[in-house]
């Protein structure tokens, strides 16, 4: 008779959460990408993705016929609304992609981790009404606009769509980073496509750099308001918050606090921060004997403030760091004068 098998411990959940995390988002390619770690622009490069991904959640039908109605009617009245949906859709897509990366779960568990079960599964059945009618405004809108340019009839229209959608899950299997390239080359193209119709309309800069200062005039007129909260809606959508924070889990960056704040400026912004500046590469570890130089650095000894500046900014040797406002010697030689006086003032 076999011994009976001890339980294995449950996982507790951590700190702020009420449930645990049990698996990753998207397992099958949870960190498959990796992140270089050489100059600042290929880490930037390396999180560029997950933002190209979001961005195809923007060129949707609901989007342009929004637009194009606001503009039909209204001229450039409306891009005002447009500027503050797309600034409020960035602020959002971006607390999206830092929940992702500092609680390593999507929106979604994050829920389901945080919220009791009554509203886990209140959230759950409003999301999934969202998802329907939203795929149902995708799916039609696809096969009415291969009816208009090939005359496919729509039920065939309907049967290509959901294929396309099967091809893209097969590509996600062979690699994230093709899936990536085939929707870079997609918003190439409707990039191209808007370009070209710029200049061939040749719009009124002063009109449009007019329409970009909101007017009080967008709430006194029901129309105008209606189709305004109507770009709103269609642009801060909330699956895009639920992609963002789950695609920005794919790439490899280290699960430690300084790897998830490198994550986070990457994934938000490109600006190299100071932690990349060549004093970082200096860095020793704590377990390092300290030089008899270094006491200058200590906090508590009799010529600390001189480098002080130093120490904080790059966490560096102060004779190998010459990052302070005074300057510091790489050889131990002693700060300028200017230096000197602030100390014994």
């Amino acid at each position: 008779m076999a011994a009976p098998q001890a339980d294995l411990p449950l996982p507790t959940p951590d700190p702020g959460w009420r449930r645990p995390r049990l698996a990753p988002s998207l397992a099958e390619v949870y960190r498959t990408v990796p992140v270089s770690t050489g100059a600042w622009w290929r880490k930037a490069l390396a999180f560029a993705g997950p933002g190209y991904l979001v961005a195809v959640g923007y060129m949707d039908p609901g989007n342009w016929a929004t637009d194009l109605a606001g503009g039909s009617r209204f001229g450039y009245t409306l891009l005002s609304v447009v500027l503050l949906s797309n600034l409020m859709a960035i602020l959002l897509q971006g607390l999206a992609a830092k929940l992702g990366i500092v609680t390593g779960r999507d929106l979604a568990q994050a829920c389901r981790d945080h919220f009791s079960r009554p509203t886990t599964l209140a959230l759950w059945v409003l999301c999934e009404v969202a998802i329907a009618a939203c795929d149902l405004a995708e799916v039609i809108g696809s096969a009415i606009g291969l009816n208009l340019l090939f005359g496919i009839p729509l039920p065939w229209g309907i049967a290509i769509t959901a294929l396309d959608v099967l091809i893209v899950l097969f590509l996600q299997h062979k690699g994230f980073r093709l899936l990536e390239a085939l929707v870079v080359a997609l918003i190439a193209t409707i990039a191209g496509c808007f370009l070209f119709e710029i200049i061939i309309s040749r719009p009124d800069l002063a009109a449009v750099a007019g329409g970009f200062l909101p007017t009080a005039s967008i709430l006194a007129d029901p129309d105008k308001l209606y189709i305004a909260i109507g770009i709103l809606g269609a642009t801060v959508m909330p699956h895009n918050l639920y992609l963002h924070s789950s695609v920005v889990q794919t790439r490899a960056y280290e699960e430690t606090a300084a790897g998830k704040r490198m994550a986070v400026r990457y994934a938000f912004s490109i600006r190299p921060s100071r932690s990349a500046s060549p004093c970082s590469s200096m860095r020793r570890s704590s377990s390092s004997p300290r030089p008899r130089s270094i006491a200058r650095a200590i906090p508590g000894s009799p010529r600390s403030r001189r480098h002080t500046s130093c120490s904080r900014r790059c966490s560096a040797w102060p004779e190998r760091a010459p990052c302070s406002p005074w300057r510091c010697s790489r050889r131990g030689r002693t700060p300028r004068s200017r230096g000197r006086s602030r100390v014994r003032s």
